[in-house]
């Protein structure tokens, strides 16, 4: 069994080759780091059995049973492929200046409205799914509306010491996924000042503070958590996302209200969380306009009601 001294002297090399191998990355422009990923992901995606491929295809056969077999096939690849590409982009927004990376935004749709939101003492409230970019969405964010995010830091303490200082000099506010952040991201948009960003398709874990969403048809655990933030403080909700235009050919960053959703879903019948099914139904609209940007590899449907089978097990 390995000591303790064994083990520190081996979590420092690690830390040393994860900084060294991120600061090797960030050196390349954006457009090249994002090549280099594709073809590592076309590669992978050669091999359908690896654990990506593996539940893209389960996700996209349960959500879209009407698209073509080939149709289908060829999805899983482009999401492998695009996964990757994403985590390829992660040195160079974890490494460079804020004004170096928003350079990469060609251009930006409906934020005006969010400028509006905030002069006007309503406070804004943005939520989106696993699409795109994030890390390039909320350092646009947090260089345009004073902004605040939960965030839960990872195992890996180097990584989280990356992380955080790559966000936060951006001015982005990282509260933690503690009570206390909670509270504080209370506090935040009760202001009716500033910006909270939430990814909103994430699985809660537990059995309390979430509900079953229809989801392309299938049942998702969805967290009520913006649900109650919105039912509190009533602030103007936009979906947000930030689409790759194409390797190497930069971003576009969107804002777009999500009033006409929320008041549907309010609407229908025998629905238990009315802002979560909104939020569910944009998701949907944005993800089949850019389907290969969604990350399919993520277990959404890993929570299911008791009796149901698990969809990810081998």
């Amino acid at each position: 069994m390995e000591d303790q001294k064994t083990i520190s002297i081996k979590q420092k090399i690690m830390d040393a080759a994860l900084s060294f191998g991120i600061k090797a990355m960030s050196l390349l422009p954006l457009g090249a780091a994002q090549k280099i990923g594709a073809l590592i992901g076309n590669i992978v995606a050669l091999f359908p059995n690896n654990s990506m491929s593996r539940v893209a295809r389960i996700n996209i056969d349960l959500c879209l049973p009407d698209w073509s077999e080939d149709a289908r096939k060829k999805l899983v690849k482009q999401t492998v492929s695009q996964a990757i590409v994403t985590g390829a982009e992660m040195p160079y927004t974890f490494m460079r200046s804020p004004e170096t990376i928003l350079g990469n935004i060609k251009s930006v749709k409906g934020n005006d409205a969010v400028e509006t939101s905030l002069r006007d003492g309503n406070g804004a409230l943005m939520v989106g799914p696993h699409i795109g970019s994030w890390e390039m969405a909320i350092i646009y964010m947090a260089k345009n509306f004073p902004t605040s995010v939960l965030y839960s830091a990872p195992k890996i303490p180097k990584m989280d010491e990356l992380i955080y200082d790559a966000r936060t000099r951006s001015g982005l506010k990282m509260l933690p996924a503690t009570p206390t952040g909670v509270k504080q991201l209370y506090k935040t948009l009760a202001s009716k000042k500033e910006v909270v960003a939430l990814l909103a398709d994430q699985v809660p874990s537990g059995g309390k503070g979430a509900s079953y969403v229809p989801f392309f048809g299938m049942d998702a655990w969805t967290m009520s958590f913006p649900s109650k933030l919105y039912k509190r403080y009533k602030p103007d909700v936009f979906l947000i996302y930030c689409v790759r235009l194409g390797l190497g050919k930069g971003f576009e960053m969107r804002f777009e209200p999500m009033a006409a959703y929320i008041e549907k879903a309010e609407r229908l019948a025998e629905v238990e969380d009315a802002f979560a099914h909104a939020c569910s139904m944009a998701y949907e609209k944005i993800i089949l306009d850019q389907p290969e940007q969604y990350q399919w590899i993520y277990k959404r449907f890993k929570h299911q009601p008791q009796g149901i089978a698990d969809y990810y097990r081998k």
